[in-house]
């Protein structure tokens, strides 16, 4: 005879169930029985205990007891099996949001009342969002680290491409466009190296898309945890990256010569200009990093997220005022194309940090300041380098909100074609 069936078998999907029919029945046809242990549940609700044909199960051949199950008990099943699949394709995003709420205050009551966080280990708590979010996460970083090709093959592309602009453009501290021109072609080349994880990160979409349609996780889950691993190599690659930039292009600030009209507090701190061309450098990779996730989310192939992504960073570094200046754009271009570009603060922030109080390269001339009149040749006066730096923020928390919207389309697309 089988094995009995657990205590928990009620609670299964009923199209698992409606699966699971079939060794079942066989079993049942060639005179074995069926024995459920411990069970408090009423078998008519029990699908496991339900046939898809009329005439394979009865009274005799269930051990526990039970009458037979005729044709309008399958209907029932089936009716209320597409009424449930209609349910979650009237789901709106503001459904997941309150659910997400719902399970998240279940949670904290829990730790309020028992003082430990054990209950996330614990099997009658599986459902609580937190194991869902620790889940989500285990899996996606043990799925990046298995993929030791693309794991190390990221870092030492950051680490070849600073090594390569290093002995190419050599000790640049007081060569003014090479320093320039560094920071556009690192920024470029920093967003492109984002076209290995493509293929990655399609694949643990599509098994996304699988898993929601089962009803395993919600879109808020899988967008809130599911890309920090990635999010964590990317900032791992990048600290590399700056440092050796860093060093083998000698980017120390040029120390300021004081004169009559130029206080000594417009002396630019050595540290402080590394350590924010260190956050400038993470923050932007970090950004590039989430534009191409987003193109692969709206992407209906791979093919097209291929097409997609090198598009978006040349227009990108089109918008930056580097290669074209924002007052030869047309005139209905030139109010927000340039602040929609991810390049436009990179560079301005960098400049900035580089050579702001910089009076050697460039002196004043009585109240004209030739710093601030560079910097209006490309668009970049006016702000300062804290300020770009949080403008690339900015552009963080809108990306990940249009991240959050695209999934949730998709999801909802793909879930009309299943149940069509």
């Amino acid at each position: 005879s089988f094995g009995g069936l657990p205590k928990h078998a009620s609670a299964l999907e009923q199209a698992s169930a409606m699966g699971m029919g079939v060794p079942l029945n066989d079993g049942v046809s060639s005179g074995a029985t069926i024995q459920q242990i411990n069970s408090n549940h009423n078998q008519s609700n029990n699908p496991l205990l339900k046939s898809n044909s009329a005439t394979t199960m009865s009274s005799s051949a269930i051990g526990s007891g039970g009458g037979d199950y005729d044709v309008d008990d399958i209907s029932t099943l089936e009716n209320k099996r597409k009424q449930e699949m209609d349910n979650i394709q009237m789901r709106t995003p503001f459904d997941e949001i309150w659910g997400l709420l719902c399970d998240l205050f279940c949670s904290m009551w829990y730790i309020c009342y028992h003082g430990t966080m054990n209950f996330i280990f614990e099997s009658e708590f599986r459902n609580i969002i937190l194991y869902k979010i620790y889940i989500v996460l285990k899996r996606s970083a043990i799925g990046l680290f298995k993929r030791w090709p693309l794991f190390f093959g990221n870092i030492f592309t950051m680490i070849g491409i600073a090594t390569l602009l290093g002995l190419i453009m050599g000790d640049s501290s007081t060569s003014l466009y090479n320093t320039t021109s560094f920071f556009a072609v690192s920024a470029l080349l920093i967003m492109l190296s984002n076209i290995q994880l493509i293929s990655y990160l399609f694949t643990t979409h599509q098994v996304f898309y699988k898993d929601h349609s089962r009803g395993v996780y919600n879109n808020f889950t899988y967008w809130l945890v599911s890309s920090l691993p990635l999010y964590s190599l990317r900032c791992f690659g990048a600290y590399f990256f700056a440092l050796i930039s860093y060093n083998m292009l000698n980017l120390q600030s040029p120390t300021p010569t004081p004169t009559p009209t130029v206080s000594n507090d417009e002396t630019t701190d050595t540290d402080d200009t590394k350590t924010f061309f260190i956050f400038m450098t993470i923050a932007t990779t970090i950004a590039s990093t989430m534009v191409v996730e987003f193109v692969i989310y709206i992407a209906p192939t791979i093919r097209a997220a291929y097409l997609m992504s090198p598009a978006i960073s040349f227009l990108q570094f089109q918008f930056s005022g580097l290669f074209l200046k924002p007052t030869l754009l047309p005139y209905w271009l030139q109010p927000w194309a340039p602040s929609v570009s991810l390049f436009r603060w990179t560079l301005q922030g960098s400049f900035i940090n580089q050579y702001s109080g910089a009076v050697s390269l460039f002196p004043p001339i009585g109240d004209y300041s030739t710093f601030d009149s560079f910097l209006s040749l490309y668009g970049w006066g006016g702000k300062s380098k804290w300020y770009c730096l949080s403008m690339i923020g900015y552009y963080i928390i809108i990306l990940r909100i249009l991240t959050l919207l695209g999934i949730s389309l998709v999801t909802r697309l793909k879930q009309g074609k299943h149940t069509s």
